[in-house]
């Protein structure tokens, strides 16, 4: 192994240190813990967390690129422990947008193995500080996210959540909140265990509806045992006061079932979510009325193919002007097979690329590089699992460089 050395007066001896990063007989992976440090990228990065409950917390780590970094904060939240990744991925994308390390960035985010997949949590700010990107949030921490978000000044622009080993996890992207417009979110969870009511869940959602708001953007996902809802709401303008939308929720038993759904659809439908809950296929829908009519109507698809989702957004848009109002993946609960439901719609602007297949890796190194652009912004952060692996998608547009409000660039 090869190990970088510098310093004439070490502590350590060259002999010490190789013994330290010295990789078990047992172990198989990238990664490994030697003799008190934590070792990945084949021996390349090395380095250890610490920290006092309630107390400082610190990081010292040694990246592959030849990089060392010491992070030290006064406290850490009770509860809630930060993990190597989060810290590591925090100092690498602080340091590839700062112009002194620029250079860095391809071996900052060259074959970097992910310490703590338990704690998969990742988020980075855009270089103008206009949008921020969350990867894999825990679906308990949602709410507190939001709360300090809004506060901020941003719009959960778009979430998506997501089922990996029976947890709920959310990919959300905010947007400054320019025209400052009041706006909310619900979360909503069922249990298979009480029948998987819906009524008064549609009843509180209607009730929101007739009060003055609107839907912005919903996601749904379910596990073998709960299902897990976040709806986004946000206050009508007097451009859109005759605006009414009307929100759905129900279980899909038969494929008969879902074409008399869709056919007692007399409404434009301008959002589509469907999961698995068990065995159980849940719907929900979103339409609307009283708008200003589009150029073409809405299309959207429920049961879509990965391949028929890609022939559809790449068409020619002087052949098909619709942007991409809402996207889903979801697994079959019977077959595994990766669907994906979404609406296309005049009203929105047509998305600028859309990439699938990302591992998170390939996506924070896709992410590192479109949060430094000023001419394209991230517009939608998906994940899903095929066959077996956790892959992500992600849709962009471009920047508008006037100021404008949150009705305008979006619906």
């Amino acid at each position: 192994m090869d190990v970088f050395w510098v310093c004439r007066k070490s502590v350590l001896t060259r002999a010490s240190v190789i013994q330290m990063l010295e990789k078990p007989k047992c172990v198989s992976d990238s990664e490994w813990y030697g003799l008190g440090l934590h070792v990945s990228d084949e021996g390349q990065s090395w380095g250890h967390l610490g920290g006092v409950p309630d107390g400082t917390h610190s990081l010292a780590f040694r990246d592959q690129s030849g990089l060392t970094w010491i992070v030290l904060f006064s406290e850490a939240e009770s509860g809630m422990p930060t993990s190597e990744i989060e810290l590591s991925t925090m100092m690498r994308h602080a340091l590839s947008v700062t112009s002194t390390f620029a250079a860095y960035s391809t071996l900052l985010f060259k074959d970097i193995s992910f310490l703590s997949m338990n704690v998969p949590f990742y988020s980075m700010y855009s270089s103008n500080m206009s949008e921020v990107y969350e990867i894999l949030l825990p679906y308990d921490l949602i709410e507190g996210h939001y709360m300090t978000l809004k506060q901020g000044g941003y719009f959960m622009h778009h979430i998506d959540l997501f089922n990996m080993n029976e947890q709920v996890y959310a990919n959300i992207v905010w947007f400054r909140n320019e025209g400052n417009p009041d706006w909310f979110i619900r979360q909503h969870e069922a249990s298979t265990s009480n029948g998987l009511k819906f009524d008064a869940e549609v009843k509180s959602v209607t009730d929101i509806l007739s009060s003055g708001y609107k839907i912005h953007s919903v996601a749904s996902c379910g596990t073998q045992e709960i299902f897990k809802n976040v709806t986004i709401f946000i206050k009508k303008t007097d451009q859109n006061r005759a605006l009414c939308q009307k929100y759905s929720l129900a279980e899909i038993t038969s494929y008969r079932m879902m074409s008399r759904v869709v056919c007692g659809l007399t409404n434009k439908v301008i959002l589509v979510s469907v999961c698995f809950c068990g065995g159980v296929k849940l719907l929900t829908i979103v339409s609307e009325s009283g708008g200003v009519e589009g150029r073409v109507p809405n299309q959207y698809f429920f049961s879509a193919s990965v391949k028929v989702f890609i022939q559809t957004i790449q068409k020619d848009p002087q052949e098909s002007p619709l942007g991409l109002r809402h996207v889903q993946f979801y697994s079959n609960y019977y077959s595994q097979n990766v669907f994906v439901c979404f609406v296309r719609s005049p009203d929105v602007e047509p998305i600028l690329a859309c990439d699938l297949g990302l591992s998170r890796y390939a996506l924070m190194k896709k992410l590192t590089s479109l949060a430094k652009s000023v001419e394209v912004k991230v517009d939608k952060i998906c994940a899903y699992v095929c066959e077996g692996k956790v892959l992500f998608a992600y849709a962009t547009k471009v920047r508008k460089m006037s100021c404008c409000s949150m009705e305008t660039f979006e619906y």
